[in-house]
This record gives structure tokens, sequence and C-alpha cells, in this order.
């Protein structure tokens, strides 16, 4: 996909395609375009949906620690807060994610980096997902022009996507650790 052949600009919605403004190929129909992005989309709900996971797990982790030590932010200090901040960070950006929102797609970005720290599962999620989202795909996705197909074919289905896969081994590992912490 060259610069000025973007999706957003070949679609015209519903309303476009009445009034005759095409020219001479006919703009794809939103059933059309949604088939081509389904994979992409479906990969960048499910970092929302990670996102969400992520948050709730730190959010519980904070939880345990403030009941096994009482006053966890005067022991473990800023890095109590951090946790607490960085869980309920990710509830609203996973939402967010999960529906496309445009200002959504740095946050995830800064998400993904953070999951490159966690080698070697969490940097390839975190790398593709940085690609996902970098891509000039990525960036439709998050455009109202995109949102306009998704409104205009509501009835295509996503698919599952392969990433939904090494995202659950990375949750079950980081559960794992958990879990071994809490019962040793």
């Amino acid at each position: 996909m060259t610069t000025g052949d973007t999706p957003d600009l070949a679609y015209r919605g519903t309303q476009g395609a009445a009034s005759g403004a095409m020219e001479d190929a006919p703009a794809p129909t939103a059933e059309a375009l949604r088939r081509r992005f389904r994979g992409r989309e479906a990969a960048i709900r499910h970092l929302g949906l990670f996102a969400i996971t992520v948050g709730l797990s730190a959010s519980a982790y904070a939880a345990q620690l403030a009941l096994e030590y009482g006053d966890p932010a005067r022991r473990f200090g800023v890095l109590y807060l951090v946790l607490v901040g960085y869980g309920a960070a990710l509830l609203p950006i996973g939402l967010a994610g999960l529906t496309l929102r445009p200002w959504s797609r740095l946050p995830l970005k800064l998400f993904s980096g953070v999951l490159c720290l966690g080698f070697p599962i969490g940097s390839a999620i975190g790398v593709y997902f940085l690609y996902l989202l970098g891509s000039p795909e990525g960036r439709y996705m998050f455009s109202p022009g995109y949102a306009a197909v998704r409104r205009d074919a509501p009835h295509v289905s996503l698919g599952f996507s392969p990433v939904l896969v090494l995202i659950a081994l990375y949750v079950l590992g980081v559960a794992g650790f958990v879990l071994t912490d809490t019962f040793r």
C-alpha cells in the first residue's frame, strides 16, 4: 500500500457511493475493506484485551501486596505506586483499544514497548504490535474512515488471531510466576 493509496480515501461510505463521486475504478465496499483488514483488526483488538488482562493482573498483584504487607507503599515505595498506576491506566487503554478509539493508538504503542522487556515471548508480541500499530494499515484502522467501514459492515466476523496463542502463553507465564511467588 503506497502513501497515496490509503483505503480511507478510496471508501466513500454509503453516502458517498450514492453521490456518483467515483472516478474510473469503483471504490471497494465496506465489506471488502473489512474482510481485507479483519486479521489486523482482530490482532489489535486482542492487544486491547491483553492490556485489560495485564491491568487487572497488576491491580490484583498490588492488592495482594497490600494484604500481605499492610502498607506496601511504605515498604516498596515508588515501585508499588508505579504498579498501581500501571494497572489502573491499562484498563481504559485496553477498553479503548478494543473499540479502536483513535486516542488509544499511542498508549497501545507504549504498552507494546513495555511488552518488549519480557524476553523472549513478550519481545515477540511487543515487536509485532509495534509493527501493526505503526504501519499505514494500523494507522488507518484508528481513522474515522475505518470507523465508517466498521459501521457499514458490522456483520463481517473478525475470526481468530494466532497472536492470541502467544498472548495466552505470556499470561500463563506471568500467572505461574505470581502463583509461585504467592505459595512459596
